[in-house]
């Protein structure tokens, strides 16, 4: 039989003290970092851990209970990295799980665990493609069966759904997601025979990658306003909720992030192919020409800056739903300029 030793590291050994020594035992953490030393050199059975435990205080196997389970995890993961376990390996953890006092079944639960964690890391280590689809779906299947994994299936469709989120995730990296990518990824969710449930978090951050990619590069959808007259030729793209802000005063140092804006009215936000239209709940309603302004600075995802070369800045925070009002107002200014 193979000796087998493990690449982890060593405990530090404490020093008996005295009375340890006058009594001919050790310390509870004596007694343990004995025994782990020896699991790590491949030099141990029940009767010599049986011994260690002897000779210390305590009890080395319920008080550390959790630490040879963690341990036991550790062993495990890193056998299975290079593959199904051999048979010294298997005599290995046999011989652990007897010394250590640790049932059958927790053995099974502990090696299943990781064994679905270590298909899981090479399932991830992948990048989807439907051309590799058909070959990913046979090399992984033959994985799971060499891993004994439980229910082979199901952990599949969990580890192809976990790498497919991932996929998608990278794509809206940069806060876009266009159309070729977005039928990219549906193939590659139909060649790998799996459909991945998104979480609401990253199925949120699709819908606004998408809205924000056919705002900044699609064909601009106008949308009808029926209770307002617009000019000759003038087109509406946006019709919704928002709030006006000015500025009131700076700091003394008069540097941006001391500038105190205050909020003077809320109301209805109209972004046409002309202007800004704002249309307030109370008090005067306001429009400003895109080709008036410097600049329109996106100050956060849902605010923008009017900035203007006389009088004051507006600042316009749009509500979050529906997504993409601060960069269709970028866009606009910008097609007119």
């Amino acid at each position: 039989m193979e000796k087998i030793t493990l690449p982890f590291e060593r405990e530090q050994v404490p020093k008996r003290s005295i009375k340890d020594r006058v009594s001919g035992r050790s310390c509870a953490v004596f007694g343990y970092a004995c025994a782990k030393n020896a699991v790590l050199c491949g030099e141990f059975d029940k009767y010599a851990i049986d011994e260690i435990a002897a000779s210390s205080s305590g009890d080395l196997f319920s008080d550390f209970h959790k630490e040879w389970l963690d341990l036991l995890d550790k062993i495990i993961s890193h056998f299975l990295e290079s593959g199904p376990l051999s048979h010294d390996e298997e005599n290995f953890v046999a011989r652990y799980c007897q010394a250590f006092r640790i049932e059958s079944s927790v053995v099974k639960e502990c090696y299943q665990r990781v064994a679905c964690q270590v298909f899981f890391n090479h399932a991830l280590n992948r990048d989807p493609s439907t051309r590799r689809a058909k070959e990913d779906m046979v090399e992984l299947s033959g994985l799971a069966k060499s891993l004994r994994i439980k229910d082979p299936d199901k952990v599949y469709k969990e580890a192809i759904s976990a790498l497919l989120c991932s996929y998608l995730d990278s794509k809206i990296c940069d806060d876009q997601l266009s159309p070729e990518e977005w039928t990219a990824f549906r193939k590659a969710c139909e060649a790998y025979g799996v459909e991945p449930r998104l979480d609401p978090f990253l199925s949120h951050g699709v819908k606004r990658a998408r809205a924000l990619w056919s705002i900044l590069n699609g064909p601009l959808q106008e949308v009808a306003i029926e209770d307002l007259r617009l000019g000759v030729g003038e087109l509406a793209y946006f019709d919704g909720r928002c709030k006006w802000y000015e500025i009131t005063g700076r700091a003394s140092d008069l540097s941006e992030k001391s500038t105190v804006y205050q909020q003077v009215a809320s109301g209805r936000a109209i972004l046409t192919s002309e202007r800004l239209l704002f249309l307030a709940d109370t008090g005067s309603n306001k429009s400003i020409k895109w080709k008036s302004l410097l600049q329109v600075l996106i100050r956060e995802p849902d605010q923008i800056e009017c900035v203007k070369e006389r009088g004051k800045s507006p600042v316009i925070v749009f509500d979050a739903e529906p997504f993409g009002a601060a960069q269709l107002a970028v866009r606009l200014h910008g097609e007119v300029i």
